[in-house]
């Protein structure tokens, strides 16, 4: 699938449809878990500090194997950018299991199944 470039106020809709995307500072990606068994989509708020590109997951929705729907969202504060991100993202009608950013960047690689194995579900 391609990634279109958009405006991050046209990103929801994307977001909505678990489509990737680049914006300005604000990205989307699809992505296979660690286990192989689901399908994930992460949506990335980043900064560059110091050099350094900071990558904060802010949702993730996790496909299991039967075609289920589960998200995940962000509950950590960081800067006003990465808050506008989070309001600009954020998919109507959804119902989130909030997430600390440490376990939200495993599960952006490892998904729930991971989480959970190695005992790092909060």
């Amino acid at each position: 699938m391609k990634t279109a470039t958009i405006a991050n106020k046209d990103c929801r809709k994307f977001v909505e449809a678990r489509r990737p995307f680049k914006g300005s500072h604000l990205y989307a990606e699809r992505r296979i878990a660690s286990n192989g068994h689901s399908d994930l989509y992460v949506v990335y708020s980043y900064g560059e500090h110091f050099a350094h590109v900071l990558l904060i997951p802010i949702y993730v929705a996790e496909v299991g194997e039967f075609g289920q729907v589960h998200w995940y969202a962000n509950t950590d504060k960081y800067s006003q950018s990465t808050t506008r991100h989070q309001s600009l993202a954020r998919p109507y009608y959804v119902n989130f299991m909030p997430m600390t950013t440490s376990a939200m960047r495993r599960l952006a690689i490892d998904g729930i199944a991971g989480l959970a194995a190695k005992g790092e579900l909060q």
